[in-house]
């Protein structure tokens, strides 16, 4: 009897001292450790090195309880492995498949201490994060189980396809056709290939559009005959089979004021980080690189800063090596109505204009009436699609903008969007550019070493209308070797190692000077199959004290498949044997370089070279 009451006793002081244990950051630390402490709150513990656990919805819950209480700040984990295993569509548009969805919150803090994140299937995001205001996110690893890719040894090269075998411990096609299909369905991800040799990209051509493997013979590839794989293949080169479309690893929209800091990302089904809507975000030390034994990290682009909108973007001190798209990049939409008619003093819209004061632009020409350095801009009033313009117009400049004319507003050129890219190492850009904005100003690209890149290394550009031209651009103090080595073919984003340039609404080449004030300094230049620094478009700046060797190496050879803009064509041979070339540029000053090639100027229905 007195032995079954102490027993009660006993149960009745553990249940007391569990119930009086302090919940978590309740006890003067703002800091929730996943590790240790979810059990406290109902849950339980996220534990490293232990793959039977799924450790998807404990992080999910930690996150949910952080976020839920103020008192709450910064959500740690204990250092080592964690699995993941169960994803779920986010509950926001646009819908994406994740394994951890981070709501809406403002100051959250998630700092893993250095935590292998590994999850298992690359076509779906590891973090969605949406609407986050000051957050910080930093020192975790992310890797997939199943990879986006594999790694196949050439064993034979015919006219139109090659025979190969799966390096050891990789997938054949096949099998990574099947299983990426079987999770994501085939008509949402490409199939798609290309060749390596010696551990370095092959630039002689991009990448080749895959059938879906043969069930009887899973070792051969056909690529087709244009051109001939064996004028390009060797036997033992190491071929890329993959399958795009998935991922990216982190997709983040919305947010403002974010840094992403100290992350490794191995892979993706798609880019490493893709950003969305947002303004004012910091991705600093971030890597995305192959993991032991890889030649490839993802599948598509490395940091991806999409429809940014709004200023304070920083990108610094990342490494970012064997991406399959753009290693940096990034693009703003410009909000702009067509005019439908013009007169002195109205106009008709195709839908309500941007907010005034407005400018004109001339879509195809290029032709300016208005800006914002030139003070002379306009007040629309009216409503609908209907407004008045204040002042008038003249008849020379109506006649300057032809039909169709482009409205954009003032106040976005060259204020909305602002980017510093400075101090990052890009190595091996297999299909693509290593940094490349588009439509977007107040761009400061500096102190980057770019090495192999399939196109440009550095690339300024505005397709109107979609972008806005651009504005305060400084290019400085960047070393650049191997860069537009693609014999592939060539586009509008293949003309120079280091390309501003300019596109008109259809497609043609521009004669206008779109772009403001575009400074490219102090820079290197060490090999590039064409022009070595092509500036183009722009009125005001200056090129200086840069130094370019080993131009134009392609000799005027347009590669497998050119896609040139309409009025490119005839100018590429001798643009791409320059050192430095300038392209219908007004006010733009030279001092300084060295260039080891032509210095040329050229502007359609000219061909006069310095």
């Amino acid at each position: 009897m007195w032995r079954l009451l102490s027993i009660a006793l006993l149960l009745l002081v553990v249940s007391e001292a569990a119930e009086a244990q302090p919940q978590p950051c309740s006890n003067g630390s703002p800091t929730f450790n996943a590790s240790t402490d979810l059990h406290k709150v109902g849950g339980s513990d996220m534990k490293p090195n232990d793959p039977s656990i799924d450790s998807s919805q404990r992080l999910t819950t930690a996150i949910t309880y952080v976020i839920g209480h103020p008192e709450c700040t910064t959500l740690v984990a204990n250092p080592g492995t964690y699995y993941f295993y169960a994803a779920e569509p986010s509950p926001v548009q646009p819908v994406k498949t994740t394994y951890i969805y981070v709501p809406p919150a403002k100051a959250l803090r998630i700092d893993l201490r250095g935590a292998n994140l590994v999850f298992r299937e690359s076509v779906y995001a590891a973090f969605y994060i949406y609407g986050c205001q000051g957050c910080e996110f930093s020192n975790f690893s992310i890797d997939y189980e199943n990879l986006p890719f594999t790694q196949l040894d050439v064993q034979g090269i015919s006219s139109t396809g090659i025979n190969v075998l799966p390096q050891p411990g990789w997938a054949n096609q096949s099998q990574l056709y099947d299983h990426q299909t079987k999770v994501k369905g085939a008509k949402r991800l490409l199939f798609r290939g290309f060749d390596t040799r010696g551990g370095v990209p092959l630039y002689t051509y991009t990448d080749w559009q895959l059938p879906p493997p043969s069930s009887g013979n899973p070792d051969a590839i056909t690529l087709g005959s244009s051109p001939d794989p064996q004028s390009i293949i060797q036997q033992h080169d190491i071929f890329i089979a993959a399958m795009r479309g998935g991922g990216p690893a982190i997709y983040e929209e919305k947010s403002s004021s974010t840094t992403f800091n100290d992350i490794t990302i191995y892979t993706s089904g798609g880019p490493a980080i893709e950003s969305w809507w947002s303004q004012a975000m910091s991705f600093i030390g971030i890597r995305v690189v192959p993991n032991t034994g890889r030649l490839v990290s993802t599948v598509a682009g490395g940091i991806q800063l999409n429809a940014m909108s709004g200023a304070g973007f920083v990108v610094r001190n990342c490494t970012v090596e064997g991406t399959q798209d753009d290693s940096i990049a990034g693009n703003a939409e410009a909000i702009s109505v067509t005019a439908s008619s013009l007169t002195r003093d109205s106009v008709v819209t195709s839908a309500p204009p941007p907010q005034s004061p407005v400018f004109f632009l001339n879509g195809t020409t290029g032709a300016a009436v208005g800006g914002p350095y030139n003070r002379h801009q306009f007040n629309l009033t009216g409503s609908g699609n209907s407004y008045s313009v204040s002042p008038g117009l003249t008849l020379d400049q109506i006649a300057s903008l032809g039909d169709g004319a482009l409205i954009y507003g003032v106040n976005a050129f060259g204020n909305e969007t602002g980017v510093a890219v400075q101090n990052n190492t890009i190595t091996n850009s297999y299909l693509a550019r290593g940094i490349a904005f588009s439509g977007v100003s107040k761009i400061s690209i500096t102190h980057n070493n770019i090495t192999n890149t399939q196109q440009a290394g550095i690339l300024i550009g505005a397709n109107l209308p979609q972008n806005m031209p651009t504005s305060e651009i400084l290019i400085g103090d960047n070393r650049l070797n191997s860069i537009n080595m693609g014999m592939s073919g060539v586009g509008p984003t293949y003309l120079g190692a280091i390309q501003i340039m300019a596109a008109a609404a259809n497609n043609n080449v521009l004669a206008g000077q779109v772009s403001q004030h575009v400074f490219v300094n102090g820079n290197t230049v060490d090999g590039t199959q064409r022009a070595g620094i092509w500036i183009g478009n722009v009125h005001g700046g200056a090129v200086e004290n840069n130094n370019v060797s080993n131009a134009g190496q392609a000799g005027g050879n347009l590669g497998y498949n050119d896609h040139l803009n309409n009025g490119l064509k005839d100018y590429v041979a001798q643009a791409f044997a320059a050192g430095l070339l300038t392209w219908c540029t007004v006010d733009v000053g030279s001092s300084g370089n060295t260039i080891n090639g032509p210095v040329t100027s050229l502007c359609p229905g000219s061909t006069s070279t310095k």
